[in-house]
């Protein structure tokens, strides 16, 4: 098993990226307990596991698990206080054709993160199969530029309660057309 020590580690580096939208093309971060028992339970895929060495037992069983210090962890997130478990997970890819029959959501502009995580939840809760984000243009925020939706942003992911582990969000060009 892998311990890392700096937070100038290449592959540290290279998954701190993803806590910015840009480089959220093809895996995202999740953390947490919750949200990592969550990921699990969907089938998520996880492609790197960041843990601090007092929870390797826990997660012993996964095959990409990296022990890193707390300094290091905290590097990998927004959270003032992290848990103890960081991961990196595959996004889900379905094309188009998949999302013809089913039970959806769609969202056009929603501009707040919180709130789309809060609609994903939602849309899980009341059993549907997926959510739809439009993407249709550049918002900007009170502090930072983003694009509408961000349903993988770490704001995003904790108002969602691992809810677009199970009602699977969709990223498509704007719906209004």
């Amino acid at each position: 098993m892998l311990t890392i020590t700096s937070k100038s580690n290449n592959l540290i580096k290279k998954t701190k990226k993803l806590l910015q939208k840009k480089y959220r093309q093809s895996s995202y971060l999740i953390e947490g307990w919750h949200l990592f028992e969550e990921a699990e339970k969907a089938g998520a895929t996880f492609v790197n596991v960041f843990v601090l060495e007092a929870f390797v037992e826990r997660i012993s069983h996964l095959p990409k698990v990296t022990v890193v210090t707390p300094e290091v962890l905290r590097e990998l997130t927004d959270s003032k206080a992290p848990q103890g478990i960081i991961a990196e997970v595959a996004m889900p890819q379905l094309p188009l054709e998949a999302l013809k029959a089913g039970r959806y959501l769609v969202l056009e502009d929603v501009q707040d993160p919180g709130n789309v995580g809060t609609m994903i939840r939602t849309a899980d809760a009341a059993g549907l199969d997926g959510v739809i984000i439009s993407e249709s243009r550049y918002l900007q925020s009170k502090n930072a530029a983003f694009y509408a939706g961000q349903p993988f942003s770490p704001t995003c992911l904790a108002n969602g309660y691992g809810g677009c582990l199970r009602a699977v969000p969709h990223i498509k060009p704007t719906c209004a057309g």
